[in-house]
């Protein structure tokens, strides 16, 4: 038998210390693609995972899933990556089932509320439709600063003699809300203001005794009267937007479960998939003990079947 050579044995022990000084991947991207040399499998994870279409799942979630996996059980050989595998793909289909009850009660509250709004109650009677509180609140807001404005063009003196359409402030209505409240017997209640013209209106009064101060003075009463009506209103609108909260609330909190049929369903659903994860587990577990010569777990559950 030939001695090996003096040089062979050289080149044997430089290539050794080379190998040593190795660091592998030196990048982010490299070390990225080094981690998933550990996965050699994955023929479950590519059918479990949705990749296209209306619920498309993220594949890459799922890498991450598997591979966080192998790091804490290191698997070796083929039987004890299929496992992990297993525990992995249990995991994501349990996923699955918490979405399909999300997505089953957000059907159902989304229903409610439909059919609060647009269902007539026993008697025929439909409810009022949704209302938009905030919006309610934001135009009596918007009338009293326009008759907060009125009233300092009255009290500077405006004239009540013009129609003043380049301001927000109408003469007419003033004129009409005056004749039509101040006077009471049937022949002042035969009078059409809607057909009368602004000075007509105005010689009325006049010819009845009113002077200018005195109209001005009407006038500015029935914008602070506005104003008190439109911040009753604010007030009454904050209160029934509460209550009607609270209506809801309730209501929603009174179905916020899902129907007996689909949570046994997803009970089921549920009790299969972690019975899956549990075994794979405990045979993971058994397989490792048994590499290390250790001895094997005992059974975390036993399945008892009565065939009669």
């Amino acid at each position: 038998m030939e001695k090996q050579s003096v040089a062979s044995l050289a080149k044997v022990e430089a290539n050794r210390a080379n190998a040593l000084k190795s660091t592998g991947p030196r990048t982010a991207e490299g070390r990225n693609v080094a981690r998933w040399n550990a996965v050699k499998h994955g023929l479950l994870s590519k059918a479990v995972v949705l990749r296209q279409g209306e619920g498309k799942e993220d594949e890459e979630e799922f890498k991450e899933l598997l591979l966080s996996l192998h790091e804490t059980y290191g698997p070796e050989g083929t039987m004890e990556e299929i496992l992990v595998e297993r525990i992995a793909v249990g995991y994501w289909r349990l996923q699955r089932a918490i979405r399909f009850e999300t997505g089953m009660l957000r059907e159902d509250l989304d229903c409610i509320l439909f059919d609060y709004y647009n269902e007539a109650d026993c008697q025929g009677n439909k409810p009022k439709p949704k209302k938009d509180f905030e919006a309610a609140r934001r135009k009596d807001r918007q009338t009293i600063r326009e008759n907060k404005y009125c009233i300092k063009l009255l009290a500077a003196g405006l004239d009540l003699s013009a129609a003043h359409e380049d301001k927000p402030i109408s003469m007419e209505t003033y004129y009409r809300n005056l004749i039509n409240g101040e006077y009471n017997d049937a022949y002042f209640e035969e009078i059409e203001t809607d057909e009368m013209t602004l000075d007509e209106m105005r010689q009325f009064l006049i010819n009845y005794g009113w002077t200018d101060d005195k109209l001005r003075n009407n006038f500015i009463q029935q914008d602070v009267r506005e104003i008190e009506l439109c911040r009753k209103r604010i007030k009454d609108l904050f209160a029934e937007e509460k209550a009607e909260t609270f209506k809801l609330s309730r209501l929603l909190y009174t179905k916020a479960v899902l129907k007996e049929e689909d949570l046994n369903r997803l009970l089921r659903y549920e009790t299969a998939i972690e019975k899956q994860i549990y075994k794979a587990l405990h045979e993971l577990l058994r397989l490792q003990s048994v590499r290390r010569g250790e001895r094997p777990p005992l059974p975390v559950s036993l399945d008892v079947l009565n065939d009669g």
